[in-house]
């Protein structure tokens, strides 16, 4: 595309993207004065004021394209705006003064709209509280406000969309740090919590990867050969359902070992270990192949060498599959729940009885949360498609954005928290990292520690 005319695209886009936030912040401001000071709201926020404020989030929403153009004006000849690219931010605004402009203004926005948020919604909630003649008319200034707050978390997530594609992009070199950092040093394979993680991290990876594949499926090659296509929708639900089910067992061997040390290591082998990862994977397995057979079976031999959209409700799409889906789902969701629950709350008030130092209760506590949101978060998953199904019903113009948001609510994010649990806060596994990235310059040190 010529650079000039993709230029002005990109700097209309950019403008309106990063007027949003600034918008609602206004709206906020507007709320907060009517409210807090309903006496002076007539005087201040009248139409010219309310001008004036819309001139001044579009002038501020304006200053980084404007920077992007000066910076690529500057430092280009005119005959590149002649040129042809590929039109999108990076690939014509590629200096590194752009780099630099677009932080200092992501976090002078993210300043911006953070505090305003926290301040008059906090303020405006108060108020609401406290004026409301009514507890009927509180709680709806309570879920206005709620609202409101939402809209606008959602939207300041604009300003991190390059932090987030760093964070995507960085999470499988940070994998495979892990990974090697495990079979590198045989004490981990010694261990049935370091094997479960590991085995958490490599599901994860092939988690991400089947993923991406499928999206690169969808959007690029629309229609593909059904038999491919039911691979990797089976090794994808496969390891999909996997998470929950590791994590659970994880949550078994934390429960033998702070509430049942004695047994630990009776219990908790690795023979034993091995053993429960077979079953998770022959558990997480099943719902994949009971779609197989329903479709082996009503479907005939010539639909597998036919062209098919591959996402899995175009494939498996019989009444028998929406029915095991919910079947598996639901059993899915009482066996990680009450694991959850009862195991998790047995190690709580455990290491809080156990623990001779405050720190070490807050530690434990800590760890667990950890556990639970991670848990809690991968459980989302079994529900993907009633969730989906819910939302695109509400706002059916909007289905690529409802499914790519909780593909990174159910998929992404809970694999996020993964190398933070064991990777970042075990001291041990840490070390043992840190001579990994020093090419064992710290091995030394680690073995005296140890």
């Amino acid at each position: 595309m010529n650079v000039a005319i993709c230029c002005i695209f990109i700097f209309i886009g950019s403008n309106v993207y990063r007027n949003t936030p600034l918008n609602l912040a206004g709206m906020a401001i507007e709320r907060f004065v009517a409210v807090c000071y309903p006496l002076h709201h007539a005087r201040i926020c009248t139409i010219r004021n309310t001008k004036i404020l819309i001139g001044i989030i579009w002038l501020v929403g304006a200053v980084p394209g404007v920077v992007d153009l000066l910076v690529v004006l500057a430092l280009r000849p005119l005959s590149f705006f002649t040129t042809s690219r590929t039109c999108y931010h990076q690939n014509v605004f590629d200096f590194e003064y752009n780099i630099i402009s677009h932080a200092v203004f992501n976090i002078g926005y993210m300043c911006l709209v953070w505090v305003l948020l926290f301040y008059t919604y906090f303020k405006v909630l108060f108020s609401a509280k406290a004026a409301a003649s009514e507890p009927a008319q509180a709680q709806k200034a309570r879920r206005t406000i709620l609202l409101h707050g939402v809209q606008l978390l959602l939207c300041t997530l604009s300003l991190f969309t390059s932090v987030l594609d760093g964070a995507l992009t960085s999470l499988f070199p940070y994998y495979s740090l892990l990974v090697y950092t495990f079979f590198k040093n045989p004490v981990f394979a010694q261990e049935p919590r370091y094997i479960l993680y590991m085995q958490l991290i490599i599901n994860d990876m092939i988690t991400l990867s089947v993923s991406v594949i499928l999206f690169l499926f969808v959007y690029l090659l629309p229609n593909i050969n059904v038999a491919i296509c039911c691979i990797f929708i089976f090794i994808g639900g496969s390891v999909y359902k996997n998470t929950p089910l590791n994590l659970a067992g994880m949550a078994i061997e934390r429960f033998v070992a702070v509430c049942y040390p004695l047994h630990h290591a009776r219990i908790c082998t690795i023979r034993n270990t091995k053993f429960l990862i077979s079953i998770i994977w022959l558990v997480g397995a099943m719902p994949g192949v009971v779609d197989l057979l329903v479709v082996l079976i009503l479907r005939p031999l010539s639909f597998f060498t036919s062209s098919r959209k591959c996402y899995n409700q175009n494939v498996f799409d019989f009444e028998y599959n929406i029915i095991s889906h919910a079947v598996f789902n639901i059993g899915y969701m009482c066996l990680v729940w009450v694991l959850l629950f009862y195991t998790y709350f047995k190690v709580l008030f455990s290491a809080k009885a156990a623990a001779s130092e405050p720190a070490q209760a807050q530690k434990a506590r800590r760890t667990i949360l950890l556990h639970g949101v991670q848990l809690l978060l991968c459980t989302l998953s079994l529900f993907t498609a009633v969730l989906d199904g819910a939302l695109t019903s509400l706002f059916p113009y909007y289905k690529s954005i409802i499914y790519f948001c909780t593909f990174l609510l159910t998929s992404i994010l809970p694999r996020l928290l993964s190398p933070l649990i064991y990777g970042m806060r075990d001291q041990k596994f840490k070390k043992y990292m840190k001579s990994s990235l020093t090419c064992g310059s710290v091995k030394r040190a680690i073995g005296l520690s140890d």
